[in-house]
């Protein structure tokens, strides 16, 4: 089975890489209890930087609330990349302001 294209049979692996890993069979297992800070930043890092070193992966992950998971990733994409999605939706005419928060 798989979930956007991911197998849930892929094992994550998460820890310091000259240790044992901790291994988890789906993001659900990792979501599905609350984590601490930490907890949330190496696995953050783990998934969306693979190949970048883990501490300059922390750098960009900010925790804002652990209870109900809600992370900033800075940085994620280059800046470039963004106003050419920004240009492309503005131009579809489907792009509306968005009220939350508001």
């Amino acid at each position: 089975m798989s979930n956007n294209g991911i197998e849930y049979s892929d094992i994550l692996k998460l820890g310091n890489p000259d240790e044992p890993y901790q291994t988890y069979h789906c993001d659900n297992y990792f979501w599905g209890r609350q984590r601490t800070e930490n907890e949330i930043v190496q696995y953050c890092a783990r998934m969306l930087f693979p190949r970048e070193d883990i501490s300059i992966a922390k750098g960009r992950i900010e925790v804002i609330s652990e209870e109900l998971p809600l992370v900033v990733i800075h940085n994620f994409l280059p800046n470039d990349m963004c106003d050419e999605i920004i240009q492309v939706a503005q131009q579809s005419g489907d792009m509306i302001r968005s009220t939350l928060g508001e």
